[in-house]
C-alpha cells in the first residue's frame, strides 16, 4: 500500500518530497555520497524489510535517475530501499 509517510527504526519520519541522502556507513552506495535525493515514494509492506517501508527516490535535479535497490540474503529490492537507508537533510 503507498503511503505519504515512513518510520524508520530510531523513530524518525520521512515523507514524500523530503530531500534525504543515503547512507553510506555499510560500504553500500559509496558513489551517492553527498548526493541529494528526493523521495518520490513510500510503500507500506510489513516484514519485506526491516522498516516494513519500501523508499524510492530519485537525484533532485535529475528526477529520471532513481536510486534502485539490490538483492540481499535472497530478497530483491528492484522497487526502492528499506527506509533506514536514509537520512533526512535541511537543503536551504
Amino acid at each position: 500500500m503507498e503511503v505519504q509517510e515512513a518510520i524508520k527504526s530510531d523513530g524518525s519520519v520521512i515523507r514524500v518530497g523530503d530531500d534525504v541522502e543515503a547512507k553510506t556507513s555499510f560500504g553500500y552506495y559509496n558513489k551517492c555520497e553527498g548526493v541529494v535525493f528526493v523521495i518520490e515514494r513510500i510503500q507500506h509492506l510489513p516484514g519485506y524489510c526491516k522498516t516494513g517501508y519500501l523508499v524510492l527516490v530519485h537525484v533532485k535535479d535529475q528526477p529520471d535517475r532513481k536510486l534502485l535497490g539490490f538483492k540481499k540474503e535472497g530478497r530483491e529490492f528492484p522497487d526502492g530501499l528499506d527506509a533506514d537507508w536514509f537520512m533526512k537533510i535541511d537543503v536551504t
